[in-house]
């Protein structure tokens, strides 16, 4: 099968995928088509899988710090750590919701789980600076 430059090897051709990173072409094709081509081929090569997973890796940790404010406690890391994990928990798993998105959307998905993971860290933020004004109260004496 003749396959041009820009476009991905099907998702399930092993040597397809191996001559397309040998070659160094990852960066010309869309995410979802490398997510489906990690998930499809499995553990049948452990290098296309690395690589393939190297790529997804980079393009998770960019996107989301992109989407973080670097104003963000620990400079958002604790945020783009947790997206990261999300994401490619999601690409271990091809059952689930976002699984089957990261094919057709990828930055979609990654672009939500920033924001959820923007919220949860407000929220926590939130009720750590309830405790910490409750406490406070108790050591200052003040009665509720």
């Amino acid at each position: 099968m003749v396959i041009s430059a820009g476009d991905p090897p099907p998702s399930t051709d092993l040597e397809g995928w191996r001559e397309a990173i040998a070659e160094g072409r990852l960066g010309k094709f869309r995410l979802g088509a490398i997510a489906a081509a990690f998930q499809d081929l499995g553990e049948a090569d452990k290098r296309v899988r690395q690589d393939l997973m190297k790529h997804l890796s980079g393009a998770i940790i960019g996107m989301a710090r992109n989407g973080v404010d670097v104003n963000k406690p620990n400079g958002g890391k604790d945020i783009i750590l947790d997206v990261h994990e999300a994401i490619v928990t999601a690409l271990l798993d091809p059952s689930t919701a976002d699984s089957k998105q990261l094919r057709k959307g990828f930055g979609g998905i990654v672009n939500f789980r920033v924001k959820d993971a923007l919220a949860r860290s407000a929220r926590s933020n939130r009720a750590s600076a309830e405790v910490q004004r409750v406490f406070r109260q108790i050591e200052g004496g003040a009665s509720y």
